[in-house]
């Protein structure tokens, strides 16, 4: 073997230093559904959820700011809206058109219902729109 072919085997069987993901920006003003999708999840893992969940939340508000445009304001949201959200293609039936599993229903509308009620007990939103027919919180057996 020549010096030129030492060099290149050194090269494929040395790997290659994994990138950091680049940590977008948390948002200390909340105002549209992209800072709630930005937010939240760094604040689960502040209080000791893991970051599986934190990023398997990230993807459940990716959803719902999908839903209502990543620019809107949660000011803007109302419990009509979220209902409306709750029951929604996107949230019940696959990009097939058949329905979902009701767990992965339930949690789509549960990650939601929790980032809005954060957003409340943080002082972003006067009160959280929850519809009182939440289907998030219905019993399993139902």
């Amino acid at each position: 073997m020549n010096a030129k072919t030492n060099e290149t085997a050194a090269k494929k069987a040395s790997p290659k230093p994994k990138k950091k993901k680049e940590q977008a920006k948390v948002p200390t003003a909340i105002t549209t559904l992209a800072d709630l999708t930005l937010a939240y999840p760094p604040h689960l893992t502040a209080i000791g959820k893991s970051e599986s969940t934190a990023s398997s939340y990230r993807g459940d508000l990716k959803v719902a700011a999908k839903h209502f445009g990543e620019t809107t304001k949660i000011s803007a949201l109302t419990e009509r809206k979220v209902k409306a959200y709750f029951e929604s293609d996107l949230v019940t039936k696959t990009r097939k058109g058949e329905p979902k599993n009701p767990i992965t229903t339930a949690k789509l509308c549960r990650v939601f219902r929790l980032g809005l009620v954060w957003l409340a007990e943080e002082g972003h939103l006067a009160e959280a729109p929850i519809p009182g027919d939440d289907i998030s919180r219905q019993k399993k057996s139902e």
